[in-house]
């Protein structure tokens, strides 16, 4: 097994970067990811997107003992997304 993962589409990317975003350690690498998973977003379907968003936050529910909330990424402001993301 390798030390990282590479995301083969566009769809894989997202939703990598959210999950990590919601994971993340601090709010600087919460930032990041969510920069990251707003870019990636933005080059992408929104109905896609949102189907994304909520196979990852159904993920996360199943796989974390607490509920998560991904990252709405439509909303630009970043401090919004220290306010919706939950951390462990």
């Amino acid at each position: 097994m390798t030390d990282s993962i590479s995301p083969k589409t566009p769809a894989q990317a997202l939703a990598f970067a959210l999950a990590l975003a919601v994971s993340a350690p601090d709010d600087d690498k919460a930032s990041e990811c969510a920069g990251y998973a707003e870019s990636i977003a933005a080059g992408m379907d929104p109905v896609h997107v949102q189907d994304i968003r909520d196979a990852v936050e159904a993920c996360l529910a199943v796989l974390a003992p607490q509920p998560q909330e991904v990252y709405d990424y439509t909303d630009p402001d970043l401090d919004t997304l220290h306010n919706t993301l939950q951390y462990q």
